[in-house]
């Protein structure tokens, strides 16, 4: 299973390109696609459906085999436009990491309650369900492993990927 829940690391395809997005957004997106233009899909979920949030995802190329949580920073500053596509906002600590070409669909299929039970317990079936509908490593869970737990990505927040 592609799920990282105590900061351990997730396996990404080499040279995609990643939407990183709090869960708990993909059920607002889920629930309002049908007012989402598919062709200016990303811009539409920033202008319609959060625009009082500078930062509901971060988008990225990436560019290595396996994916460590250490790469997840804290931002406690402000956002420069430069590194604005990098960061997100998250305010549950549960993160997926979707391939571009993938999203919409994977959105579609997306079920916030099912993925709490992924990420915090042994009910994995809805995850091993959605991880065989696509190619090895094209998604990732990733639940912030906590306060004490030597990791930036601990909680909710604004974060910025730093590979």
């Amino acid at each position: 299973m592609n799920i990282s829940v105590n900061g351990g690391q997730i396996k990404l395809n080499i040279d995609k390109v990643y939407f990183v997005i709090d869960v708990l957004y993909c059920t607002k997106i889920k629930k309002n696609i049908n007012v989402l233009d598919a062709s200016n899909f990303g811009k539409d979920i920033k202008v319609k459906l959060f625009p009082d949030l500078d930062t509901p995802y971060a988008k990225f190329l990436n560019r290595n085999n396996l994916f460590s949580i250490e790469f997840i920073q804290y931002l406690d500053e402000d956002i420069d436009s430069s590194d604005a596509a990098l960061c997100f906002a998250t305010d549950t600590g549960l993160i997926v990491f979707v391939e571009e070409s993938i999203f919409i669909d994977f959105i579609s299929n997306s079920d916030y309650d099912q993925f709490v039970d992924a990420a915090t317990s042994s009910k994995i079936d809805y995850w091993a369900m959605l991880e065989a509908k696509y190619t090895p490593g094209d998604i990732a869970l990733v639940l912030a492993a906590g306060e004490d737990s030597g990791y930036e990505f601990s909680s909710g927040g604004v974060y910025k990927i730093d590979v």
